[in-house]
């Protein structure tokens, strides 16, 4: 049995389960670009999956720098380059701490890169833009 460190049980083998493409060899890409064009195709597997968030605590990218498929994201360098559809960043874990940017867009995106939920702060600014956009 392929080595995985995700869980399985009587009734669910993830998605993602043994397929070497969820953590491709870094002989197969050089940069970010090359890496997204491999994983992107294979991200929508994680949008149904029940279990991003173990996924997630189990794995965790960031400070593995995990350059691949987890928890419905994709990394690169322990960085977040593209989540999938319907990923909730309370699966994600809380923040260090607050930082200078936070409550602002650079805010969101720091807390979005290192793969860690929104702030207080930063989750106000974000709910008032989307707002926004939904009115506009």
């Amino acid at each position: 049995m392929p080595y995985s460190a995700l869980p399985t049980t009587d009734t669910l083998i993830p998605g993602c389960y043994g397929h070497p493409g969820f953590a491709p060899k870094s002989a197969l890409y050089s940069d970010r670009s090359q890496l997204l064009k491999l994983c992107l195709p294979l991200l929508p597997t994680c949008g149904p999956c029940p279990v991003r968030a173990r996924c997630l605590k189990q794995t965790q990218p960031r400070a593995g720098r995990l350059d691949g498929i987890a928890g419905g994201r994709i990394w690169f360098q322990g960085e977040v380059l593209a989540t999938v559809e319907g990923a909730d960043d309370q699966e994600l874990p809380p923040a260090l701490g607050s930082r200078q940017a936070c409550g602002t867009r650079s805010g969101i995106d720091e807390h979005y890169k290192r793969g860690e939920r929104y702030c207080d702060a930063c989750r106000t600014v974000l709910t008032s833009s989307t707002q926004l956009q939904l009115t506009e």
